[in-house]
């Protein structure tokens, strides 16, 4: 949630604005897909999910590193891009302010986004989600279709390479 609450900040701050968003989730996307591209598939299976399993033979500090929080990000942009983002933003409310001073986890997240769907009467959305899905398989099929439309993350790569190529490194 860290990452996706700061992009959120930043979203709605005076500073940045959805571009930034964008262009953050974008390159946090690349990254996550950059760094996993040639693992093997059994580190995958256990460090590309949203709830790894970390048992005795798995060291819970290998899981430590910007794929949880970049995984995490892209969930919960998946959840309120389906939900609704005027929905979601109610549900990410009262969860954080049923569960201040809680420690909470997956199922009870789980538990509660079912709960607040019932109640708004959308639990066909709910069933849209398939959060165990996300939780669960290193590469969700949801997942290996998302992106994140930045219009202006094309120019800024343009201009560090122009910058790049113009900026002669002088020899050693």
């Amino acid at each position: 949630m860290a990452t996706f609450l700061e992009r959120k900040i930043s979203n709605s701050s005076n500073i940045y604005n959805y571009d930034y968003y964008m262009n953050s989730a974008a390159y946090g996307n690349m990254s996550l897909l950059r760094q996993t591209s040639n693992w093997n598939q059994s580190f995958q299976s256990v460090y590309l999910k949203l709830v790894p399993n970390l048992q005795i033979e798995n060291n819970p500090n290998d899981a430590m590193s910007l794929l949880p929080y970049e995984r995490g990000f892209q969930f919960l942009h998946f959840l309120e891009e389906t939900i609704s983002p005027s929905l979601f933003q109610k549900f990410i409310t009262d969860f954080y302010k049923n569960n201040s001073k809680k420690s909470t986890n997956s199922i009870m997240f789980k538990f509660s986004l079912k709960e607040f769907c019932d109640v708004n009467q959308i639990s066909s959305k709910f069933s849209e989600l398939d959060i165990d899905s996300w939780y669960n398989d290193p590469f969700p099929s949801k997942l290996k279709n998302i992106s994140f439309p930045a219009p202006s993350l094309k120019e800024a790569e343009d201009l560090a390479l122009a910058f790049v190529k113009s900026t002669s490194i002088p020899a050693a």
